[in-house]
């Protein structure tokens, strides 16, 4: 097996076309998620306050690099390329065969533009050398073009205004606030959608030599996000760039298995960024380790497959890791429930149809928020004891009813 993954920091589930997404046109990607599966309810599991905490991205790396390890031992390959914005070093990396970290300096060297043109240069330097070299590999690519401050050299350039419609010049700062929505939202969203076209052309010529290099059909190949990043939405009593957000925690997940296999499936189960490391160490080694609980993604390329959870958690931490929040999804409900000493009040949000999580009923659903609360409080418990046996279920009968 041969691993792809492709991480787009700052990557929302609105960007794309496949997610129903109107930002900006998106057709690499949507041929991407056409030829593979899509999961509809993909949520992180871990938030921070701070972008410039790395706690979550330790671990995610601890477990690659443990994974690289064992593939090394057994035959195999791995490379791992990120540019600067989402990775100031790689001193953790000492498994991996391969590591770049591409910096400013080093795109004149390269005769590459951007740094996202740099990090695909050398994974596709990377697949001419060894794509065929080696039985199993494993290529970890990271990008942060989405994570503003932007850059005006990785923002395609946007159509015509046509008549009656005003252009938007390209704003590449953002600072959010906690206030009223800022004014600049609508030109914030203008630029980060210029910088998903531009993406999404890269995306197209990597696609491109990958057919080229008749790797295509031998790949499992992942596109995910590590966070969502906001664009000026506002929610009560949150910051928009701090609270469990919908545009920071229900992330896209695209994945193209071997030779097609599930194409043009949708999954509506929920997934956490676990499943996909798991998936991964299965594909590549034929066993994730115990400590990684996760589902195995492969299985929805086999027609009806069983839900492994009943619902999703995020959890919000600070700087120190102090766990602040947590947000509990179901299929009707989100609810963001206070873990600490504040004075902030459990928020409880319908779902689908409030999609940005704007209209708080807590006051409606007193029922509901009393028993997603105790469900959550005891599933935290049963995290933090070592996951023995199932996580507490939740009552459908009494979220469904109340639903309605």
């Amino acid at each position: 097996m041969k691993v792809i993954l492709l991480t787009l920091h700052g990557a929302r589930l609105d960007a794309f076309g496949a997610y129903g997404g109107t930002l900006t046109a998106t057709p690499h990607f949507d041929a991407f998620a056409s030829q593979g599966i899509v999961f509809d309810q993909h949520f992180a599991s871990r938030l921070f306050t701070s972008t410039d905490a790395e706690s979550e991205e330790d671990q995610r790396f601890v477990t690659l690099d443990e994974l690289t390890a064992e593939l090394t031992n057994n035959d195999g390959s791995s490379a791992y390329f990120a540019d600067q914005r989402v990775m100031q070093s790689l001193s953790y990396s000492a498994s991996w065969k391969h590591v770049t970290l591409v910096t400013e300096r080093d795109l004149a060297a390269m005769e590459q533009p951007t740094l996202s043109d740099g990090v695909l240069q050398h994974g596709i330097d990377w697949l001419q050398q060894y794509g065929h070299h080696y039985d199993r590999w494993l290529l970890n690519l990271e990008l942060g073009a989405l994570l503003p401050p932007w850059r005006e050299e990785e923002i395609a350039p946007a159509k015509e205004a046509t008549a009656g419609e005003e252009s938007v010049d390209p704003v590449l700062d953002y600072e959010p606030g906690s206030g009223e929505p800022d004014e600049r939202r609508f030109a914030w969203r203008a630029t980060y959608a210029g910088v998903v076209r531009y993406l999404d052309d890269l995306l197209g010529q990597f696609v491109k030599l990958l057919d080229e290099l008749e790797l295509t059909g031998q790949c499992l190949f992942v596109i995910q996000s590590s966070e969502g990043q906001p664009l000026g939405e506002y929610r009560p009593g949150v910051e928009a760039h701090q609270g469990i957000e919908e545009a920071r925690h229900h992330l896209p997940l695209m994945i193209r298995f071997p030779k097609g296999a599930g194409a043009g499936r949708r999954v509506h189960h929920f997934t956490h960024p676990e499943d996909v490391l798991a998936t991964i160490y299965q594909c590549l080694l034929g066993q994730a380790p115990a400590d990684l609980p996760g589902d195995h993604l492969v299985r929805y390329t086999q027609g009806s497959a069983g839900r492994y959870r009943d619902y999703a958690v995020t959890e919000l931490f600070d700087d120190r890791e102090q766990l602040l929040e947590a947000a509990l999804r179901t299929q009707y409900w989100n609810a963001v429930i206070p873990l600490d000493d504040s004075d902030r009040t459990v928020q409880l949000f319908r779902k689908p149809e409030d999609r940005w999580d704007m209209n708080n009923v807590t006051s409606e659903h007193a029922d509901v928020v009393e028993h997603l609360e105790l469900t959550l409080r005891r599933y935290l418990a049963w995290k933090s004891a070592g996951r023995q046996g199932d996580a507490p279920a939740l009552r459908d009968e009494l979220v469904k009813v109340l639903a309605r």
